[in-house]
């Protein structure tokens, strides 16, 4: 039995809390569902006989209804393929769904809002699952079932074993205890395994810079009895961020050079750059974004450096004034130590831009 265990797609999305441009927001939109596609034609190459999407298949409040039929046309393809879906938070199972007005094929099956559990006698496979019909559960609203020694037994659950929250927080230990053969997760959207058979596949491609690394699915084999979860890397693209500190750097190349070096990314990847640091006056940011932005799919430049001052005549022009004083009470430390010196540039950053130079 070969299973691939998906979640948090979040297929229509319309990524305006991403950062990206909205020429680039709309490109990751429509890569998620190329992502997706790609996703049915990796069933179709292993033979997968389960396909799991635990929650958050879509991003309902920017969906229609030709896209989720769009999604069931996608699991036409599959016929031999059992498809279980599990709705999260952000696809719930709500009496407005999407969901309802859409004929899926006979071979999907969409978990109610109350624990059910799906047999499969051909396989010797008992999937237990539930939908949300809500945005948020403070605690479980079922109970946990016995899993049937007599079958290979799997739990789909969209849910949080990280942390207390309000996005139905679950014990891990208590999961575990229960004994069931692979506990399918969703909801967090980085991979990982809380126990060897129990894993968030993560979102299947990043969605923004809050995730980095790697995406894709866990595929989950039967080898001697034992299902066995194995990730696999699947997303088009990453999103990458590197900090530039630029203290002591005088000219553009130098600029663009130790940039190219701390970006470790590609064509196909959304980058950013955030540059700290103290900055010679001279140098224009702008050009920097100009020189590197063709060599990735997106870049994002950030700008949290502090612009360099020429201290002497800074002191000269305000001695009588907060300006002079502040300089006079910092410059010592500042020769010496960068967290004293950044203090006194980030305290005339805000000195200056209020109008206090002789004042």
């Amino acid at each position: 039995m070969k299973i691939i265990h998906t979640a948090d797609i979040h297929l229509c999305m319309d990524m305006r809390h991403s950062c990206l441009s909205p020429k680039a927001a709309e490109e990751h939109r429509k890569q998620i569902l190329r992502t997706f596609s790609s996703l049915i034609g990796e069933v179709k190459e292993t033979g997968a006989d389960i396909l799991i999407i635990a929650g958050d298949l879509f991003e309902t409040r920017c969906a229609r209804s030709s896209d989720i039929k769009r999604a069931a046309d996608f699991f036409r393809e599959i016929p031999d393929t059992r498809v279980l879906i599990s709705c999260g938070n952000h696809d719930p199972l709500s009496r407005t769904s999407l969901y309802e007005g859409i004929d899926f094929p006979d071979n999907v099956t969409i978990f109610p809002p109350e624990m059910a559990a799906i047999e499969f006698e051909d396989l010797g496979v008992c999937v237990y699952g539930f939908s949300w019909d809500r945005e948020r559960y403070d605690s479980i609203p079922f109970e946990i079932p016995e899993p049937d020694p007599a079958k290979t037994n799997i739990l789909v659950l969209h849910c949080d074993v990280t942390s207390r929250s309000s996005y139905m927080p679950v014990n891990v230990k208590m999961l575990a205890g229960i004994g069931f053969d692979y506990v399918a997760l969703g909801h967090i959207h980085r991979t990982g395994a809380v126990r060897e058979n129990i894993c968030y596949p993560g979102s299947l491609e990043p969605l923004d810079f809050s995730e980095e690394g790697e995406h894709g699915y866990i595929f989950v084999d039967d080898e001697s009895g034992k299902l066995v979860p194995r990730f696999v890397s699947f997303a088009s693209t990453r999103f990458v961020t590197a900090k530039l500190d630029v203290s002591g750097i005088t000219d553009y190349n130098t600029l663009r050079d130790r940039a190219r070096e701390a970006l470790d990314a590609g064509p196909d990847d959304y980058a950013r750059l955030v540059i700290t640091g103290v900055c010679d006056r001279s140098l224009d940011m702008s050009y920097l974004k100009d020189e590197l932005e063709g060599n990735f799919r997106y870049l994002l430049v950030e700008d949290e450096s502090t612009a360099d001052y020429d201290l002497i005549r800074l002191y000269r022009d305000n001695s009588d004034n907060i300006i002079g004083r502040f300089i006079l009470a910092l410059m010592n430390d500042a020769a010496t130590d960068e967290k004293a010196r950044l203090a006194l540039y980030c305290g005339l950053d805000a000195l200056l831009q209020s109008g206090g130079e002789n004042r």
